[in-house]
């Protein structure tokens, strides 16, 4: 459907903040690889989900991104790990569950439910004792044996009901 227009907006020539980079394809080698990604995922995954950051800080590359309207556009390693130490002192019981691993070439889309008890204050939320379950999809971009682009989707809205936090208005 060239040209086709969404709300006034040409969707051919509006550009993504961070477009996908092209897909490295080399069939012979693509099964190793994708093999090898999902083995980074699943340390990346295992080290977030234990609170492990010097371990999650190793499996991101460099020049890491991260597209995620929660943590903000553009953040890098540093804010990566960050993210994930926040998350560890507000919640006891922490257990980060890989639900579904899926890897094609330099792609790898994960599917993972984030459990906890939320012990203190996140995200301006004060303490609640409310165990929360909160479904996440990933799509990663792996570049050099590290990933190097990560873009996320978790379901904030479900885990601000389950503390009963959408009516809390910090003064």
């Amino acid at each position: 459907m060239a040209g086709s227009s969404l709300v006034g907006l040409n969707v051919n020539q509006t550009p993504l903040l961070y477009p996908l980079q092209p897909t490295t394809r080399n069939t012979s080698e693509e099964g190793a690889m994708s093999e090898e990604n999902k083995d980074l995922l699943m340390r990346y995954h295992t080290a977030w989900g234990q609170g492990d950051i010097p371990t999650l800080l190793h499996t991101l590359h460099a020049d890491y991104v991260s597209i995620d309207p929660v943590s903000g556009e553009g953040s890098g390693r540093i804010r990566e790990g960050e993210n994930c130490r926040l998350w560890h002192e507000s919640f006891e019981d922490t257990e980060l569950r890989v639900e579904q691993i899926i890897a094609e070439g330099d792609r790898v889309s994960v599917y993972w439910t984030l459990m906890g008890t939320h012990t203190g204050e996140y995200a301006g939320v004060p303490a609640t004792g409310r165990s929360v379950v909160i479904p996440g999809l990933e799509m990663h971009r792996i570049e050099d044996g590290q990933i190097r682009e990560t873009w996320r989707l978790t379901d904030v809205w479900s885990m601000m009901l389950q503390l009963d936090a959408l009516n809390f208005h910090p003064e």
